[in-house]
């Protein structure tokens, strides 16, 4: 019973936000089916975000707590810096041909700085996640000014999948409540995903895994505990590994570390002991090194000691059962240490406003102004994490008029064609520089461009 210890302890699952026509279903190849998604179930914008990005908005179980806005970016290609993709050439789908367009489907982040008491004065880097004063441009962390980065390329969004035009795709990220959600958690927000690629008819998609908890991967902590990875539970499977790991190597590994046993494991850590040491000449280096290695195996034993005494025959017995027990009771402690920071912060606010009736009138109302006068300070000192840059509109030829249709005449020369305006709100491009966490799956040995010089023919010899 131990090793299903994860499987018995599963949380009650959450609703999945979705359309409000909950029956609707495509059945055409996935280029014509996002097509007919995009034209009856979205909203366009009226303006290019990027240059050949055009944003499209549709709301997911709207009226409800879950409510989500997912952001529809059609890319096309003949207009965009962004054309061949990194991460079909590391996956293997390098011989796939570039499509005229891509599609990307983004929920933003909800996550706000202000709600945050040690975050004050301070805002969150879109490319590297890290806290930065509100005043700054470009993050100390990084060395990237956000604001002038694509929107695409933004590390904060709570889900970002792209599909090509072909039906394969990819997904970039998840983010769920432990990476700044408020309400969607990543099993809502995969599932979402999950139901967007079978809605539409998608072909493939891939991933890749380079979550952590509590400073291990993800993708080797999960499959000990529950036999599979996290995003193995949703129907993703192993495509590609670095030199020499296969999904064979790779299935052997994880069923030893997670049916390894418990007395065995007890067995090793009390045989890595220190042991007294005949010479006396022994450095404080050494010492110190001993001293922690001792300490950490002290720590483990205990733990398996505490369990063993608190649950009894009930213990797990494998390695794989203790850190499934670990991992869910670290979930329920940080549940419930975040209900009660939520309650701490609710009855502060309650004194505050309880404490605010009791001001006379005129305090009361020079308190806000000061209140105001101090956020439109922080306002003109800093500005709005997504600033629309101003309209830029394509010239004029002269003596032409975008009204009635764009004809217009230059002296006695014959009419022009239409020309039509296309107002862009951002001029931002990829990113030059390369991130300090890889955006790409990882083991992409030998899927490299060639480094041989051209072919150029030569005439025959006589």
């Amino acid at each position: 019973r131990s090793t299903e210890l994860g499987d018995t302890m599963e949380e009650p699952a959450e609703p999945i936000p979705w359309l409000k026509n909950k029956d609707l279903a495509y059945y055409g190849p996935f280029r014509d089916n996002i097509k007919a998604f995009i034209k009856s179930e979205t909203e366009a914008d009226d303006f290019y975000v990027e240059g050949g990005i055009l944003g499209h908005t549709v709301t997911l179980a709207k009226g409800t707590k879950y409510e989500a806005t997912m952001r529809v970016y059609e890319e096309t290609m003949l207009d965009s810096s962004r054309v061949h993709c990194d991460c079909c050439r590391c996956i293997g789908w390098h011989h796939h041909p570039v499509t005229r367009k891509q599609y990307h489907f983004i929920i933003h982040t909800d996550f706000r700085a202000d709600l945050k008491p040690e975050l004050k004065g301070k805002r969150i880097c879109q490319i590297c996640t890290a806290a930065m004063p509100a005043k700054d441009k470009v993050c100390a962390s990084c060395g990237e000014n956000d604001r002038e980065t694509s929107i695409l390329d933004y590390q904060t969004h709570l889900m970002h999948g792209m599909l090509h035009a072909n039906g394969c795709g990819h997904l970039m990220r998840i983010n769920g409540r432990e990476a700044g959600s408020r309400v969607l958690s990543g099993q809502q927000l995969i599932q979402i995903w999950e139901k967007t690629c079978m809605l539409l008819r998608a072909r493939e998609v891939s991933v890749e895994d380079v979550s952590q908890k509590y400073g291990v991967e993800f993708r080797l902590l999960n499959p000990v505990a529950c036999g599979k990875t996290w995003y193995g539970t949703f129907g993703y499977q192993f495509g590609k590994g670095s030199f020499g790991n296969t999904a064979n190597t790779h299935r052997k590994a994880a069923e030893l570390l997670r049916n390894f046993p418990l007395a065995d494991l007890k067995h090793d850590f009390k045989q890595l002991k220190p042991r007294g040491n005949s010479s006396d000449k022994v450095s404080d280096k050494e010492t110190e090194n001993g001293e922690r290695a001792a300490g950490t195996e002290d720590e483990v034993l205990e733990v398996i000691a505490r369990h063993e005494a608190l649950m009894g025959r009930y213990a797990p017995r494998t390695l794989g059962g203790l850190v499934a027990l670990l991992l869910r009771l670290q979930r329920i402690v940080r549940r419930n240490d975040k209900a009660e920071k939520a309650l701490l912060l609710r009855s502060q606010r309650e004194s505050k406003e309880r404490g605010e009736g009791e001001e006379t009138v005129d305090a009361k109302h020079k308190r806000r102004e000061e209140e105001r006068e101090a956020a439109a300070k922080r306002k003109a000192g800093s500005e709005a994490l997504f600033e629309p840059l101003a309209f830029q509109h394509h010239k004029r030829p002269k003596g032409g008029s975008i009204q009635n249709g764009g004809v217009g005449r230059v002296g006695d020369q014959s009419r022009s064609p239409p020309v039509m305006s296309r107002r862009v709100m951002s001029s931002a491009k990829p990113r030059k520089s390369t991130p300090a966490r890889p955006l790409r799956p990882r083991g992409a040995d030998g899927l490299v461009p060639a480094t041989e010089s051209p072919f150029k023919a030569e005439p025959a010899p006589n």
